[in-house]
């Protein structure tokens, strides 16, 4: 079903989706979050981005009142699944109060039992504790993944979503609202938030889940 779930109006964040070429050229920058081997899962910077979100859970954390952010690249193997309560503690004890949060990932995969049942943890350990979360849940395609950048100055997360289904040759950029229909099973942006593509303002009143 098709539908748009919102809030009250907080904050006035701004979600763009652009293009891999655009993603790689211009948001490759900031600190770097990795997800796998000796890489670090949680990050607090002004400016930050990760890549190869697939089966994973990603996003961050704000608090607008102390101008603070801290991101995230969360893997979904056994060990990270058995390890997600140290890594939502980490993560709460790295920003006091935050008051709005993006999440994205996760696929419903038989040979990753762990990912969207991480996703949905870390989601409902946000929703608890921050009032206003936007959020793109589950990437439908199994060739898919997604790429995100946030600057605490701007307030912006841009993030860059491509899918490839099984009968193309080609991937697909996610650069409308009929694509992330296409592309993620539900999605979320809180009342406040202002959902771009390409920089262009698109109506957010309806949306997926």
């Amino acid at each position: 079903m098709i539908s748009m779930k919102t809030e009250q109006v907080s904050f006035t964040s701004r979600i763009n989706f652009v293009t891999a070429a655009q993603f790689e050229n211009k948001f490759l920058r900031g600190k770097y979050i990795g997800f796998k081997n000796l890489a670090r899962p949680l990050l607090k910077a002004d400016e930050f981005y990760t890549t190869e979100i697939r089966t994973c859970t990603a996003g961050g954390l704000v608090n607008t009142k102390t101008g603070e952010s801290v991101g995230f690249h969360y893997y979904d193997d056994m060990e990270h699944n058995t390890n997600i309560h140290i890594f939502l503690d980490k993560m709460f004890n790295s920003i006091k109060d935050p008051d709005r949060a993006f999440i994205i990932g996760g696929k419903d995969l038989k040979f990753s039992p762990y990912s969207l049942a991480n996703f949905n943890e870390i989601k409902d350990a946000i929703t608890k504790r921050v009032p206003f979360v936007s959020y793109f849940k589950e990437h439908i395609f199994p060739l898919s993944e997604s790429s995100i950048h946030y600057d605490l100055y701007d307030d912006e997360w841009t993030i860059n979503s491509i899918y490839k289904p099984l009968n193309k040759t080609v991937d697909f950029d996610v650069m409308s609202r009929a694509m992330m229909k296409i592309a993620f099973r539900e999605a979320k942006i809180a009342n406040g938030d202002t959902l771009l593509v390409n920089g262009f303002k698109t109506d957010s009143t309806h949306f997926i889940g």
